[in-house]
């Protein structure tokens, strides 16, 4: 005699094993998420601190990167001696370092070891310097990443760390 349709226990440890792949797979997309939204963040910031930077020299006039810890975002103006203006260069003033639903927490050191807790202003000379010169620090669901701005004309340099935390 042919058997023809599955046992009720073989339905159920199919259902079991789908479920358990299920989990698995989705825990592992959302690691993933959080290491992009990081990564993002900071690539929005080593960008943001790139154009403060070109726009100083090629304006030949000073450029206020504000960093808002706490937002966080990011804010490009141009110093003026009748006062401040945006960009002018097709981009906007403001950019909002998040991504998705996911919260970020930022930090910034300054070089001298002056550690930065709401908001910085980075300013951007015509040759090039920036002051204060430091590294920005983002974090979310154990994963981070910073960003080097460095007082000279250097490129500003990223570094991602898309290893898990393991503290309790």
């Amino acid at each position: 005699m042919s058997r023809r349709a599955f046992t009720l226990l073989e339905l159920i440890l199919v259902l079991a094993i789908l479920g358990i792949l299920a989990s698995v797979v989705a825990a592992r997309l959302n690691g993933l998420r959080g290491t992009q939204g990081v990564e993002i963040a900071a690539r929005q910031v080593a960008e943001q601190a790139q154009r403060s930077r070109h726009l100083a020299m090629q304006l030949a006039e000073p450029v206020r990167l504000r960093l808002d810890l706490a937002a966080p975002s990011a804010e490009v103006r141009v110093l003026r001696s009748g006062g401040t203006a945006e960009p002018g260069d097709g981009g906007g003033a403001l950019t909002a370092l998040r991504s998705g639903s996911e919260s970020l927490d930022a930090s910034f050191a300054r070089d001298d070891r002056v550690a930065v807790s709401k908001a910085i202003d980075i300013m951007f000379w015509p040759d090039g310097r920036a002051d204060p010169a430091g590294t920005w620090s983002i974090a979310t669901q154990g994963r981070s990443a910073t960003v080097r701005i460095p007082g000279g004309p250097q490129p500003v340099m990223v570094a991602i760390d898309h290893e898990a935390s393991h503290a309790p």
